[in-house]
């Protein structure tokens, strides 16, 4: 119907994206993959690219943004692209030595700090990781809803050691605040 010049597969399953890349092939739509994790995802998503016929737009894992892994090889990009593997399998290999040492690996603390939305004449604080915050924050910003059109800005305040951080602190303990 020529709604899109091109359509992303987000986490999607393998037999659910099996089904949609033959309605992609059908319609002679392109797409693209996205799957983020290591390389073991990044494997998994060169294959299947390589299998359907529309997989043509750029694919993405995020496997680069990981110091290391744990299997090998680690992919070559040539001319941004991953040749497929030619090994069994996936073409990669576990390396039990790497699981092992980053089962012992701490993430390093997170420095105290808050999270600002800045929108229209208010800025909402909230403490990071926003993974205990409601999902939906929408009721917290002034004019959301269909035809919103405010710009949000959303950055980190870390502890200057100020007053107004230590206030703002106490008081989005287990929750967000919004100021006008």
């Amino acid at each position: 119907m020529g709604l899109a010049d091109g359509y992303m597969l987000g986490h999607s399953p393998v037999g659910q994206t099996i089904r949609r890349a033959g309605l992609f092939e059908a319609a002679n739509v392109p797409f693209m993959l996205q799957n983020n994790g290591g390389n073991i995802t990044l494997a998994m998503v060169v294959h299947m690219a390589a299998a359907f016929e529309r997989a043509t737009l750029h694919h993405v894992s995020l496997a680069r943004l990981w110091e290391e892994d744990v299997v090998t090889p680690v992919f070559e990009v040539v001319a941004g692209q991953v040749p497929v593997p030619e090994a069994p399998g996936l073409g990669i290999a576990l390396d039990r030595e790497a699981l092992e040492r980053l089962k012992e690996a701490r993430p390093a603390s997170m420095p105290r700090s808050l999270i600002q939305l800045r929108h229209g004449c208010q800025t909402t604080y909230a403490r990071p990781p926003m993974i205990g915050l409601p999902r939906d924050l929408a009721h917290h910003l002034a004019g959301v809803g269909e035809g919103y059109d405010l710009l949000v800005d959303q950055d980190y305040w870390y502890d200057d050691g100020s007053a107004r951080f230590a206030e703002l602190w106490e008081r989005t303990n287990g929750g967000v605040v919004t100021e006008v």
